[in-house]
């Protein structure tokens, strides 16, 4: 093997180490961090494309309200969120305003999963604290 050879594996193999490690850090500070759903303003669901349904979701760090956290939320299966970004208060809640989809043949009430993912507790590599929360959607 030449010189050459060994010194662009060597530096491959430390920058593979190096982003690793990087990645290691993000992921236990990831888990450190907890989203959690505290309340739904509906009961009952109806996938007519006009109702907006409060989704009211908490960030704790070790069991702590945190706040200033800035929150992404997706909706999977029908829907969207009105303002899919934003930033926890003192109590580390965020406010989510969810808007049902119209339901159809080819798109009938269902399940729809959500995720909230919080971005602001990643250092080097976007390792992200996520929660999920999924909801049934009824038929008009």
């Amino acid at each position: 093997m030449s010189k050459g050879l060994k010194i662009k594996i060597t530096v491959i193999l430390s920058v593979l180490v190096m982003f690793l490690s990087l990645l290691g850090i993000d992921a236990l500070i990831a888990s450190t961090y907890k989203i959690e759903t505290e309340d739904l303003s509906a009961l009952t669901i109806v996938a007519d494309g006009e109702q907006i349904v409060s989704v009211k979701i908490r960030l704790t760090k070790r069991g702590k309200a945190v706040e200033g956290h800035e929150i992404f939320a997706m909706a999977y299966g029908g829907g969207g969120f009105i303002r899919p970004r934003l930033v926890t208060n003192e109590e580390g809640i965020a406010v989510f305003q969810y808007r049902t989809y119209r339901s159809t043949r080819f798109t009938p009430a269902g399940e729809v999963r959500f995720e909230f993912k919080d971005y602001s507790n990643s250092v080097f590599i976007r390792v992200s604290a996520a929660g999920e929360q999924t909801i049934v959607l009824i038929e008009p």
